[in-house]
């Protein structure tokens, strides 16, 4: 389990975590694992998630959406069969995920574009 606050994230809703966030699903890309977000508010933007993964709020955590619409990578057609191409990534991002999910209290919100 790795608990966010222990790698630098911050939970004032405030601080944009997408970097840090990002670096810590990039380290436990191979082998997976639990990422536990005490309560609090992160503000990110759009999070690659791997297979394996678990995201797990506790009560009281939410995610909240950045609305800088530059830290939302654009899909392509090669990347995402289906999508127009020039449509932004979501918060979660995920492509051929297997056992990735999200636990407890599952709660996002956006800050607005």
């Amino acid at each position: 389990m790795f608990n966010v606050l222990n790698y630098g994230v911050i939970n004032n809703g405030t601080f944009d975590n997408t970097e840090k966030l990002q670096a810590l699903l990039d380290g436990i890309k191979e082998t997976g694992g639990l990422l536990y977000f005490p309560a609090g508010k992160y503000l990110t933007a759009s999070l690659q998630l791997y297979s394996n993964t678990t995201i797990y709020l506790e009560a009281g955590a939410t995610i909240l959406a950045s609305g800088d619409m530059s830290k939302y990578p654009v899909i392509t057609e090669e990347l995402v069969p289906g999508f127009k191409r020039g449509t932004a990534r979501g918060i979660l991002f995920v492509d051929s995920l297997k056992g990735s999910s999200l636990k407890r209290n599952k709660t996002f919100h956006k800050t607005g574009y």
